[in-house]
């Protein structure tokens, strides 16, 4: 792949994470993940902070994978938080709540620095940007609601809804969320509006 952009390796390899996800390869999918978050990393700090644990940490330190030629490129903040999005939906996959949660935090806070910096520079992109944070942030509220912690959830849901408020989904679960906290009222509004 040499002489080929970031861009397009960054969408290879995309495209070639979702291609294992959706053929059932999670674990090939999990490992891959994890390398190419490794080797946007510049220090190795850095890089143990890109992992939900020690276990997908010690994955990358003890593999010898580095040479498949889409990873010896350099992803855009946007693509590393495609990655974790990625990573967030093959962890939850898994069931793996607390796995997909880090990543999903991850995605979410990247995305606010990629809004931000659109928000300066490309003002024709921030809709779109915007919508996709609203997902991100969707996504968390309901891995959040799974796990139990429901104030998270509708902190979560309500910032999505703040970037979406249309989102139909968004509203339910915020309202499973309130009923779970026992804001009655506060639930029937979202289940109405929804």
């Amino acid at each position: 792949m040499d002489g080929v952009s970031d861009g397009s390796k960054a969408n290879a390899s995309l495209h070639h994470l979702n291609n294992l996800m959706k053929s059932g390869r999670h674990q090939r999918a999990r490992s891959l993940l994890d390398l190419i978050l490794a080797t946007q990393a510049k220090i190795e700090e850095e890089a143990e902070s890109l992992f939900p644990d020690e276990d997908a940490w010690q994955r990358v330190r003890d593999a010898n994978s580095y040479e498949e030629p889409f990873l010896r490129f350099h992803l855009s903040d946007e693509a590393v938080g495609r990655m974790h999005t990625l990573g967030a939906l093959l962890e939850s996959e898994q069931g793996q709540l607390e796995k997909a949660i880090f990543h999903a935090e991850k995605a979410v806070e990247i995305g606010e620095g990629v809004l931000l910096i659109a928000g300066y520079h490309d003002r024709d992109r921030v809709v779109s940007l915007e919508r996709s944070q609203a997902s991100r942030l969707g996504n968390l509220g309901f891995w959040q609601y799974q796990a139990g912690d429901y104030d998270k959830s509708i902190v979560n849901a309500q910032k999505s809804l703040e970037y979406y408020p249309e989102s139909h989904v968004v509203r339910a679960n915020l309202g499973l969320a309130l009923l779970h906290t026992n804001q009655i009222d506060a639930a029937l509004r979202e289940y109405t509006t929804a």
